[in-house]
């Protein structure tokens, strides 16, 4: 059991740092929107829509990555059904972060937030 909550918590970090990246790319593509900086399919611009394809396409990467690492660990799932599953703590996650992360940036709260969605989840997906 140690050995899995120590690899969901790696997993859970490494989310963390992808989601921030996409809330990054986010507020890029507000910014250009209200500035017009982006104004269409020019060769030399990137449109909008584009940006937000980019911004999908990430999002369903790790949570394909996320479902393939629930797929792969071992136990009794509580859950039944893996890529909701994925889904649901991709997104809490992503709620996480932007609630608590943009408000602190210490190592010591990464720390206990990264432990506490670690139980959090493990309760979640084992009913532990």
């Amino acid at each position: 059991e140690f050995n899995f909550k120590r690899k969901l918590s790696r997993k859970i970090l490494k989310l963390m740092d992808s989601i921030e990246s996409v809330n990054k790319i986010k507020k890029i593509t507000n910014i250009a929107k209200e500035s017009k900086i982006v104004t269409g399919k020019e060769k030399e611009n990137i449109s909008v829509e584009d940006i937000k394809k980019i911004i999908e396409d990430h999002e369903k990467k790790d949570i394909r990555d996320l479902t393939e690492f629930l797929k792969s660990i071992g136990g009794k799932k509580r859950i039944k059904d893996i890529t909701t599953a994925a889904d649901i703590i991709y997104r809490t996650i992503e709620v996480i972060i932007h609630e608590t992360l943009t408000k602190t940036n210490s190592p010591a709260d990464l720390k206990k937030i990264t432990e506490e969605m670690t139980d959090m989840l493990c309760r979640y997906l084992f009913n532990d």
